[in-house]
């Protein structure tokens, strides 16, 4: 009750400058009538915004560009109606028009429908060009909780890469326990475990000796299938998990 009052003042604070937040017996029979302005409900909101913009940095930094070579800012879901977020990055790209063509409420729904089209091959959108990208980092980790990281955050999919020379850590080890990570902590532990398997088969040797190729291949639809081989004996092991954003 209180969450769904509170939204609709949010709404209506992004065409008026103020309302009230109005709900009866609210608790032990008591009233709820508080006054809101749209500078207070900006305040209250302060570090979000500043989060936002955190975010808007990442991403930026994160493609590799600069704030002057982005093309057009487009706004997406609900609240970019606020004036307030509309303003704070009007501030940020001086000399970029901030679009609202699209509905912003639908704006995510309809990115999906068409990420879903073309996945099943519609030709309906077969003009249109969509890249995703890997949302975090992809790796395991085998020894001292230490991750190492096969697949960077931010790669476009599908792709596959293979990392190389893992080795054992004891004499005549005749199996490799792999655990799959998603994350960017370098501590593996500390990141979001995927799942885990075990390689077969490795050459009885001295620890150091056996070289293990890892393989992460990772298709359209975030399917992520991790392999494992003994380059020597042809052991192997091997995993699937479907990545949670």
């Amino acid at each position: 009750m209180i969450t769904q009052a509170a939204e609709k003042v949010k709404i209506n604070l992004s065409s008026q400058v103020k309302d009230r937040i109005q709900i009866e017996c609210l608790s032990q029979g008591q009233d709820l009538d508080l006054g809101l302005t749209r500078n207070r409900l900006e305040l209250l909101c302060a570090d979000i915004f500043d989060e936002t913009l955190q975010c808007v940095d990442t991403a930026i930094a994160n493609a590799g560009m600069a704030t002057d070579e982005i093309h057009e800012v487009v706004l997406v879901s609900g609240s970019a109606r606020i004036p307030e977020l509309q303003k704070r990055l009007k501030e940020k790209f001086p000399t970029k028009e901030i679009k609202m063509t699209i509905n912003p409420a639908e704006a995510v729904v309809y990115g999906a429908a068409v990420q879903a089209a073309m996945l099943n091959n519609d030709r309906s959108v077969e003009d249109i060009q969509l890249s995703d990208v890997t949302p975090l980092s992809l790796g395991v980790t085998l020894f001292m909780d230490r991750m190492s990281t096969i697949i960077q955050r931010n790669t476009k999919m599908p792709v596959t890469i293979t990392k190389t020379n893992y080795t054992t850590v004891i004499d005549s080890q005749k199996s490799m326990k792999v655990l799959v990570y998603q994350g960017e902590n370098s501590v593996a532990s500390k990141n979001n475990l995927l799942g885990e398997f075990t390689a077969e088969g490795i050459e009885l040797v001295a620890a150091g000796v056996p070289t293990v190729d890892i393989t992460f291949s990772l298709d359209k639809n975030g399917i992520l299938n991790a392999t494992a081989v003994d380059t020597k004996t042809g052991g192997e092991g091997h995993v699937s998990d479907h990545l949670s954003e």
